[in-house]
């Protein structure tokens, strides 16, 4: 087998035309089963990202939800602080009395 010729008997694509013994080959055309193909990629992959970007948002609206939730507890951890010092405080106080009214 020399070039794109065929001469011996043994050969798979001897007496075969031209176009078989090619082998691989590119066309200009594109078949309509690659456009239906391609075009069923495309909307998956536009489902996709608009799927992800809504659970983006979702998350990015929990994350600021949590933290105005942190720091309402924080406030309200912070006002608890101060009212057990105060008690400590009046406790600490009611100590001092009756330690000095002891004899």
């Amino acid at each position: 087998m020399t070039g794109r010729t065929c001469e011996a008997e043994d050969c798979p694509y001897h007496g075969k035309p031209e176009e078989e013994r090619r082998g691989w080959h590119l066309e200009r055309r594109i078949g309509l089963d690659v456009i239906i193909s391609f075009l069923v990629i495309l909307f998956a992959g536009i489902g996709y990202v608009i799927h992800q970007d809504t659970r983006v948002t979702k998350v990015e609206d929990r994350a600021t939800s949590l933290e105005e939730a942190d720091k309402r507890i924080q406030k309200i951890q912070d006002d608890h602080k101060g009212e057990v010092r105060s008690d400590l405080k009046a406790i600490n106080d009611k100590l001092d009395r009756l330690i000095e009214r002891r004899p």
